[in-house]
């Protein structure tokens, strides 16, 4: 996969094929790409290019609606964020997106042997953390296993995802 193109196809055709539980969207995706793609070199010596952007279809939202039944999880990445701002912002995008958890992580609290991330509910609650990769994969799973999402939000009253908390 090198293009949003080669993703949405691939995406598309899995979907198509079979039912799954869950879709882990964890791959970052362009928001946005050149309008005009020249397929030659371009000789040297421009002193200025003009670049036009147009916007990416937002996966996490074909996912939704090529299958609405699957316990979907996405990933909001930000820059310079407190713990509350990351919480905020990754239960806006889940709430904008449908789905049922959000990895909520920030730029600059990333680096080698560190990563916080913390997953967010469709009621806004902080329902795991991690300080690693690998703490965040292995609470993602517990989470995703136990159907927390779900029962989470039955018990809190958010029958649906949809639904206000």
């Amino acid at each position: 996969i090198e293009t949003v193109e080669d993703l949405i196809r691939v995406i598309t055709e899995e979907l198509s094929k079979r039912l799954y539980d869950v879709v882990i969207q964890s791959m970052a995706v362009l928001d946005y790409v050149p309008k005009i793609t020249l397929k030659k070199k371009m000789p040297s010596g421009k002193s200025e290019w003009v670049i036009k952007l147009v916007e990416t279809p937002k996966v996490i939202r074909m996912i939704r609606k090529l299958h609405p039944g699957v316990f979907l999880v996405g990933f909001k990445l930000e820059v310079g964020k407190d713990r509350n701002e990351l919480v905020e912002r990754a239960y806006q995008a889940l709430k904008r997106y449908d789905a049922d958890l959000f990895v909520a992580n920030d730029l600059s609290q990333i680096e080698i042997g560190k990563h916080i991330g913390y997953m967010v509910n469709g009621c806004g609650e902080v329902v795991g953390e991690g300080t690693t990769k690998e703490e965040i994969s292995k609470r993602l799973i517990d989470i995703v296993e136990k159907g927390i999402g779900r029962e989470e939000r039955r018990r809190s009253g958010c029958s649906t995802r949809r639904q206000s908390c």
